[in-house]
């Protein structure tokens, strides 16, 4: 599509950082982040909106302020989505669980590609 991506620093960095120093970036993609995002996006947001807004506007709405503070416009549209997919997890299991392992999962496949990365994979 002629797109040039731009990689994000912290990918930058955990390609290039020591071993401990990459197991710290791996703990906080996979557990922290998806933890503290989802329980601030989806539970506390999403939940106060919904019980004004209904489910929709709440799932918009939260959808566009997790893409915004991912802070990288090209990844708009794809953190956008995947804000709805999270809102819809949210709003069909109703609890926490799946929206916290959707996105540690997510990043976990980040990472593995890091790795492979790093082991002269690409």
């Amino acid at each position: 599509m002629g797109w040039e991506l731009e990689e994000q620093a912290l990918v930058e960095y955990a390609r290039e950082c020591p071993p401990p120093e990459l197991a710290l970036v791996g703990l906080f993609a996979v557990v922290v982040a998806p933890l503290f995002e989802e329980t601030l996006f989806r539970v506390h947001l999403y939940s106060a909106l919904r019980a004004r807004a209904g489910p929709a506007l709440s799932a918009l709405v939260t959808a566009a302020l997790f893409s915004l503070v991912h802070g990288k416009p090209v990844a708009y549209p794809v953190t956008f989505l995947l804000g709805l997919c999270l809102a819809d997890l949210r709003e069909r299991t109703g609890g926490r669980s799946a929206p916290i392992a959707m996105p540690a999962c997510y990043n976990s496949v980040q990472m593995a590609g890091i790795l492979a990365l790093r082991a002269g994979g690409g």
